[in-house]
């Protein structure tokens, strides 16, 4: 997956590394650790897109970007996934703690509008929400978990019992027939364990139950060029297990609210190129609206 890319107004924290997605598969594919510096080589101020003025009317400001939506319209936060994981643990539906909105003037600015509810997505938002930090949420379907991080199958790369970083790097090189990007796999190797550890393990933001030997400890196995047990699983729906966790503690925050059926169509930049939110469609009623935040990603 792709690190977010991060477009700024305002001066927040920033994103998690984007090790922890490119984890979920860079054991099988060179893709995984070009993809995990796309945005590093991308930019991050909107300078290659042209400028664009806002809509007719449109306002900054906490609720400046509903100023120029009609009554009526409101965006849905609840979701319905599919039952989640059990994993051993008591079996919970995630769904969305907030109300649906009667209207957007419910939405005020965010200090971060995060555009994807996928692995990248999830954990930003639960990193920023962690620091206090107020949080939108934005996917285009009706249910957050319809992503690609939904279906990756066979595990997640954390560590072996005997493993080091030499030993990781070579492996992902061998992987991806050593067209890797060696800045981007030298990141998903420092920075993908500490990843795995802040955001899915036992006591992160996101408690994932992964597959576990009869003493207690993660089961680890071998996958693709690894040659050090390393994987950490869920049954062979480890993306499903994530995903039920993340989207549960997103949902649990108060910092974070989740708008789904809400896809970002524009970035909302200013005529001097200054990212400000982005430009989204309601499904439900067609409409275009402005919704702003202090950072995008």
């Amino acid at each position: 997956m792709a690190s977010p890319l991060v477009h700024s107004a305002a001066t927040v924290p920033p994103p998690p590394p984007p090790s922890l997605a490119a984890s979920m598969s860079a054991g099988t594919s060179a893709d995984a650790s070009a993809d995990a510096s796309a945005g590093a080589n991308a930019g991050a101020s909107g300078s290659g897109t042209a400028p664009r003025d806002l809509p007719p009317g449109a306002k900054f400001g906490v609720n400046g970007a509903m100023d120029n939506v009609g009554n009526g319209s409101g965006f849905s936060t609840n979701s319905t996934p599919e039952a989640s994981t059990d994993g051993g643990r008591d079996a919970t539906t995630a769904s969305a703690t907030t109300a649906p909105l009667a209207s957007l003037s419910d939405i005020g600015e965010a200090d971060l509008l995060v555009i994807g509810s996928g692995v990248a997505g999830c954990s930003t938002a639960l990193k920023a929400a962690e620091l206090g930090r107020s949080v939108t949420m934005l996917t285009a379907v009706a249910d957050p978990k319809q992503c690609n991080s939904f279906w990756a199958q066979g595990g997640i790369i954390y560590k072996a019992t005997d493993d080091h970083r030499e030993l990781l790097e070579s492996d992902i090189h061998t992987a991806g027939s050593r067209q890797n990007k060696f800045e981007a796999v030298s990141k998903l190797v420092a920075e993908g364990p500490g990843a795995v550890e802040e955001f899915l393990l036992e006591g992160s933001l996101a408690e994932v139950p992964f597959d576990r030997e009869e003493d207690g400890e993660l089961a680890r196995c071998f996958e693709a060029a690894h040659n050090r047990a390393r994987i950490i699983h869920w049954r062979d729906h480890t993306g499903k297990a994530i995903m039920d966790s993340l989207i549960q503690a997103v949902n649990a925050n108060p910092n974070i609210t989740m708008l789904t059926g809400c896809t970002a169509v524009d970035l909302a930049l200013t005529k001097s190129g200054t990212c400000v939110g982005a430009h989204v469609l309601h499904e439900a009623t067609g409409e275009v609206v402005t919704l702003l935040g202090g950072s995008t990603i």
